[in-house]
């Protein structure tokens, strides 16, 4: 062999072993020097080989927990027999203090191999544009009807989008999260449980997702508003309380870009024949023929397909709740309930059965040996485990999250993100030879839409182009001069500015031009980073999602952007993103997609 055919050799390895990096996030120029100086591997065959004892030689090198996950899971996909073992995966979980609340039986099995209680890892992993199908039963595809109720938003619809082939996963772009949260009443507790499954983290915790749009509040703001009168009202046998924790635990992330987006063949025809049966429709009845089946279409298939970000993986659920006590016992429950979640424990034990959401739940008595509490209180009281994704009959926390980190034919939807793009700018957009008048049909629905619902759709003339253009270069000037302590407050004035131009423009080269490639704003952002980068989680979580939304998908579109690195690596975990193929080759051209969309879906922001 030539030196060159050597070259050429040594070159196609290290593309390879860069490309197994890159599909699960990581830096590949910095992984791919710890592989080299650490493990001496620098080719992705020398991974096949890789053994437990090997890997742990990399753990002070992980720069962040979700680090570790990926490359735990970048061996799952490269591994001789195609995924980790689940043993080997257990290695990695954290230790678990058991409480000696725990019931015998959860302190027994809670040490137990994960191949004894999951035998049945798949040996396949799904791939990108499979995971989208499969993941809580496709719910990324379905439609959402936006009609400013959120029963509507919650209530399931057909499948509305075709999945796209160049659908692409990129690394963790979330973080692992536990929350508690306490509720007087059942009804208000399945609403939020329901909410979280459907629609989302983002939708359902943040005041600026898809949730509080269509309420004014998000759902657990609503939740949090009853008064405890209403629940000192009511009867003893009414009487309920309880406190849910949840584990949120994404492992990948993707997004649904416009130029993706194409109608299911179900939805698609049931257009067409909305467009066919008006045809042979007498004048004097259109209206009222096209509006009683707008309406049917909204109910089947939804108003809205949502963009994302979308993460998968899954959620771990635990509750404690208490019903037919009396007024007097209230606040000795509310101090039991939250007693019992102090120590990080698990529960496991008994027979799971699936609810109607599609999760695995286990219920269990409130532990006997709860200290000076009387058996009166202990036995009104209890424990339940459910999950969303992951192993359904696996109920301890760390055995969980080992099993769904390496078997990604367990994850769910966890969340779809805060923008939702209305179907009629589908329409325009990308069935453009689908129907014998695109514009007619896609502005029809647009005003159906509006009658239906009562949310009016603002569509821009010619003469705010200019207008939106000056406003633009006007916050530019203003960024300049911004205040640290309104960062929130410019972010949103941002997200707003994007919006409208996206709406008057039907392209992001004027976002790109005027604003991302802005020094002042390029500042800004670059001080945002610098002033949160040691702030807790819950202070940063919302401001990396409203910086991601400002980022995406156009940051390499920017010719010059110094700091984009430090900015990316802050807001991602990684300075690595990875952008789709088809975004890639259209750096630099003008975006000529169609993308408007209504007050209703641009307020999420």
């Amino acid at each position: 062999m030539s030196g060159e055919d050597e070259e050429e050799c040594r070159s196609q390895a290290d593309d390879e072993l860069a490309q197994k990096l890159r599909d699960v996030g990581l830096d590949t120029v910095y992984w791919k020097q710890k592989l080299r100086e650490v493990l001496l591997i620098s080719n992705a065959q020398a991974l096949l080989h890789l053994d437990q004892q090997d890997s742990r030689e990399l753990d002070s090198h992980f720069r962040k927990e979700w680090e570790k996950r990926a490359f735990y899971k970048m061996l799952g996909i490269v591994a001789a027999d195609g995924v980790v073992s689940a043993k080997k995966a257990m290695s990695l979980a954290p230790h678990i203090q058991i409480d000696n609340l725990l019931p015998s039986v959860v302190s027994e099995r809670i040490h137990e191999p994960a191949q004894e209680i999951c035998p049945s890892v798949s040996t396949h992993c799904l791939s990108d544009t499979e995971i989208l199908q499969n993941a809580s039963g496709g719910l990324a595809l379905e439609g959402v009807y936006m009609s400013g109720k959120l029963e509507d938003a919650l209530e399931k619809r057909g499948k509305l989008l075709t999945s796209p082939q160049t659908f692409r996963l990129v690394g963790l772009v979330g973080r692992s999260e536990t929350k508690q949260h306490e509720f007087i009443s059942f009804n208000d507790e399945s609403m939020f449980r329901k909410t979280m499954e459907v629609m989302g983290f983002s939708s359902t915790v943040s005041e600026k997702g898809c949730v509080s749009s269509l309420s004014r509040k998000p759902a657990l703001m609503q939740v949090k508003s009853m008064n405890l009168k209403e629940m000192q009202n009511t009867q003893t046998d009414h009487s309920y309380l309880s406190r849910t924790e949840f584990t949120y635990l994404p492992l990948a992330s993707g997004n649904l870009h416009m130029a993706q987006l194409r109608l299911s063949e179900a939805a698609l025809k049931e257009l067409q024949m909305i467009e066919n049966t008006l045809e042979n429709t007498k004048e004097d009845f259109k209206s009222n023929v096209f509006s009683s089946m707008s309406c049917k279409f909204f109910h089947n298939f939804g108003s809205h397909a949502n963009e994302g970000p979308l993460q998968f993986g899954g959620i771990f659920w635990r509750k404690a709740s208490a019903k037919g006590f009396s007024l007097h016992q209230q606040d000795e429950i509310k101090l039991l309930l939250s007693e019992l979640f102090e120590p990080n424990i698990g529960a496991d034990c008994g027979s799971s059965i699936m609810t109607d959401t599609g999760t695995a739940m286990t219920t269990e008595p409130a532990p006997s040996d709860s200290g000076h509490y009387s058996p009166v209180l202990t036995d009104v009281i209890q424990m339940t485990v459910t999950t969303t994704g992951g192993n359904p009959d696996v109920h301890n926390l760390p055995q969980w999250e080992s099993a769904i980190v390496v078997n990604n034919r367990t994850w769910s939807l966890i969340d779809r993100g805060i923008r939702f793009i209305p179907v009629w700018d589908i329409i325009r957009s990308n069935h453009k030879c689908d129907f014998k008048d695109v514009l007619k049909l896609a502005s029809d629905l647009q005003k159906a839409y509006t009658i239906l619902t009562k949310k009016e759709v603002h569509n821009y003339p010619e003469d705010e182009l200019v207008d939106i253009n000056v406003k633009a270069q006007s916050i530019m000037e203003d960024a300049k001069q911004w205040k640290e302590s309104d960062n929130d407050t410019h972010l949103e004035m941002l997200a707003d500015l994007k919006q409208k131009l996206y709406e008057c423009t039907k392209t992001n080269r004027s976002w790109i031009d005027t604003c991302l490639s802005h020094p002042a704003l390029q500042e800004f952002l670059t001080r945002i980073v610098s002033a949160y980068k040691h702030s807790s989680c819950d202070e940063t979580d919302w401001i990396k999602i409203k910086m991601r939304y400002l980022l995406e998908p156009n940051i390499y579109a920017v010719e010059n952007f110094p700091k984009r690195s430090s900015i990316t690596q802050w807001v991602y975990g990684s300075d690595t993103v990875r952008v789709l193929d088809a975004e890639l080759n259209a750096l630099g051209k003008t975006f000529t997609e169609t993308i408007k969309r209504s007050d209703g879906c641009t307020d999420f922001f």
